[in-house]
């Protein structure tokens, strides 16, 4: 390892670090203006920068020299950035798609030091993605339960129904902060909202989050005389009166049919579902498996 490739890194870093991103093509002219010859018979892949979300042998840039390589290798492994993907085509285009992101905190290596401008994030956006969606399908069970419960003790005169309504509204709020803190979040809201109900309740390798069946009809499930106090609105939509929920874990061991493998996977979460109808009345509450 020469003292100008470490210079060059570190140098790298501390732009980075100062404007907060780069592009490539801005990257690789900085590290031109170092001194280091682009040109040779290597090839820049994803195996070289080591990010979870993107694959070993796609070429990032190329052909290359080794000196460019190393450089680049040696400030994903040592500073904290990631490589942004700007294009949902996702490297199978033409154009360049991705930058460099500063992530901040400190580094890893050596006595180097640098301001961080941006906490540091998890850097696997799938995961991210997949907490998200189970955090909201887990939060909205609890807030319906709650509101079912608040309609339920209304109609029961043990609490005054324009209290009831009031907490019930302050519900729906809390229901809007938590859809618009997670799945609105982690959505990519350039794609057709027709896609949005199927891709918030899917995992990155294709589990479903939540199966959710019926097992009594609508118009029973909502006869009881105290649901004229239950607000329609926030969670309660999606967990409604007379189903059965069944939330998948982003780590569940119990899925373990492949991701495409739907019929068979839903025929076991089914049985599931059915054996927690028999064991209560469903309807009274949201449930899960």
């Amino acid at each position: 390892m020469k003292d100008d490739q470490r210079a060059a890194v570190d140098a790298l870093a501390e732009y980075i670090s100062r404007t907060g991103w780069i592009t490539f093509t801005e990257m690789n002219e900085f590290i031109a203006s170092r001194g280091v010859s682009l040109d040779g018979d290597d090839e820049l892949l994803g195996l070289n920068i080591g990010q979870p979300h993107v694959g070993p042998g796609t070429t990032l840039f190329g052909p290359a020299s080794a000196e460019y390589v190393w450089i680049v290798e040696d400030l994903f492994r040592s500073w904290p950035v990631m490589l942004m993907i700007g294009d949902p085509a996702q490297f199978h285009c033409g154009e360049e798609p991705w930058f460099v992101e500063w992530l901040g905190g400190s580094t890893p290596l050596g006595d180097r030091t640098v301001i961080p401008q941006r906490p540091a994030v998890n850097r696997n956006i799938h995961a991210v993605a997949d907490q998200a969606k189970h955090a909201y399908a887990k939060g909205t069970q609890k807030l319906a339960a709650i509101q079912y419960r608040l309609g339920e003790l209304a109609g029961k005169g043990l609490l005054d129904p324009e209290e009831a309504t009031s907490l019930q509204g302050q519900l729906v709020g809390v229901w809007d902060s938590l859809y618009h803190g997670t799945l609105c979040a982690v959505r990519d809201e350039d794609t057709d909202d027709s896609t949005w109900d199927q891709a918030d309740n899917t995992y990155s390798d294709g589990r479903q989050v939540v199966h959710q069946i019926r097992v009594e009809p609508e118009p029973t499930a909502w006869g009881r005389e105290y649901d004229r106090f239950t607000l329609g609105d926030g969670a309660v939509a999606d967990h409604p009166r007379g189903t059965v929920t069944c939330i998948l874990h982003p780590d569940n061991k119990f899925d373990t049919q492949t991701p495409g493998n739907d019929e068979t996977r839903n025929e076991s979460l089914a049985e599931r579902l059915r054996r927690h109808r028999n064991g209560g009345n469903a309807a009274d509450r949201p449930r899960e498996c």
